[in-house]
């Protein structure tokens, strides 16, 4: 069967055309993606180029790196493929073992070059979609090279580890890969902990200088009182892992702030899509500080509604979301969690057998949310409404 129809190949030819399609958009977009922020839609095309872009030359450089190998102990190379998102060079020569480990590392070697060279070119460009893509250009290299490539060949398949890791032959150099591969996996684990490579993006040049400008007031800001508008900042820009550094470091210096409390909260939530047991130890406390905004209590109380309810404490759940309408009642400008915390007052109550309350709860949220504009919230507690009543 020709090589052009191997699965490899195929693979090849769709994210060929992807590549194409993406470059093409590039192209068309070259003036926006010049101009600042980096807006939600850059930081996608920037993820994509990573990969359709960015790899084909990676696999360039692995390769070569396993031709210069090769060569340098004397070797011919007999063929180099490439096929943009995967090569391989076959050689001639004969090689101890120990070379032949050192051919193989030598791959994985230039990969780990191309992707700092990446980031040491564009991290210090004006244009913050060009840094961007650097960065994640960066990680995708790291990725493939220390994750992905070792994995696929433990689960079966030939490549450049099996040599790596072939402890029979080369059980020194096996043994000291393993613990720099252990020690650079380690400083990748704490690098993406850190929020190295992400970055948040803005929908307007505005908000973007806004951040700068909080971010260069942060770094001389001993008392770190406006580290919190910051860490939304991250937040709402997707640099998560950032903003959850910035706050556990805030929380450390300022473990009275209820605001932050909260914050920490909400992203614990966030990254588990739920209210875990952790979250609450944060709500609960922003509660005890006391936090300084009505829509803040609302907030805090409906989330410790929603763990409560989850975890069958049906009581204790209604006791929290009565606190919340009480704060909510005095927010006028805060319709959609005051329909929010109705709402899920008529679950509760729906599970604990009080029907006709449930169903009042349910018609006044029904009633704000309508009030408020929010045509899919309405028809959500229509349907909660008919259940009930079935």
């Amino acid at each position: 069967m020709p090589a052009i129809f191997s699965f490899f190949n195929l693979i090849t030819i769709f994210y060929g055309l992807l590549g194409l399609r993406l470059a093409n958009t590039l192209w068309q977009e070259r003036e926006q993606i010049r101009q600042e922020p980096l807006t939600p839609q850059k930081k996608n095309w920037g993820d994509e180029a990573a990969f359709y872009l960015a790899v084909p030359v990676g696999v360039v450089f692995h390769e070569l790196g396993h031709a210069i190998a090769v060569w340098f102990f004397g070797g011919r190379v007999v063929e180099f493929g490439y096929r943009l998102f995967w090569g391989f060079v076959r050689s001639a020569g004969n090689f101890t073992p120990a070379e032949n480990w050192t051919i193989a590392v030598a791959g994985t070697v230039g990969s780990l070059l191309y992707g700092f060279a990446i980031w040491l070119l564009l991290h210090r460009s004006s244009n913050s979609s060009v840094r961007y893509f650097g960065l994640r250009a960066a990680r995708f290299q790291i990725f493939f090279s220390l994750i992905y490539y070792p994995i696929f060949t433990l689960i079966g398949f030939v490549g450049d580890w099996e040599t790596i890791y072939n402890f029979g032959a080369t059980p020194l150099l096996s043994s000291m890969t393993a613990g720099f591969h252990i020690t650079l996996l380690l400083l990748y684990w704490y690098l993406e902990r850190r929020g190295f490579f992400e970055m948040p993006s803005f929908a307007d040049g505005a908000t973007q200088a806004r951040y700068e400008a909080l971010r260069d007031a942060a770094l001389h800001d001993p008392a770190k009182a406006g580290h919190l508008n910051l860490i939304q900042m991250n937040l709402q820009g997707g640099a998560i892992r950032t903003a959850r550094i910035q706050l556990q470091a805030l929380l450390k210096d300022n473990p009275q702030s209820a605001e932050a409390h909260l914050q920490m909260g909400m992203l614990l939530s966030q990254k588990r899509n739920r209210v875990t047991r952790k979250a609450v130890r944060h709500l609960e406390r922003a509660l005890e500080l006391g936090l300084s905004g009505k829509s803040l209590v609302g907030v805090a109380a409906i989330m410790l509604g929603q763990y409560y309810l989850s975890v069958e404490k049906y009581e204790e759940g209604l006791r929290v979301i009565d606190r919340a309408l009480a704060a909510l009642s005095d927010d006028p400008g805060n319709l959609s969690g005051y329909a929010q915390a109705y709402a899920l007052r008529g679950t509760l109550n729906q599970r604990l057998g009080r029907n006709l309350a449930a169903e009042q709860d349910l018609q006044r949220a029904i009633a704000l949310s309508s009030k408020n504009g929010e045509k899919g919230q309405v028809v959500r507690y229509q349907q909660q409404m008919e259940q009930l009543r079935r």
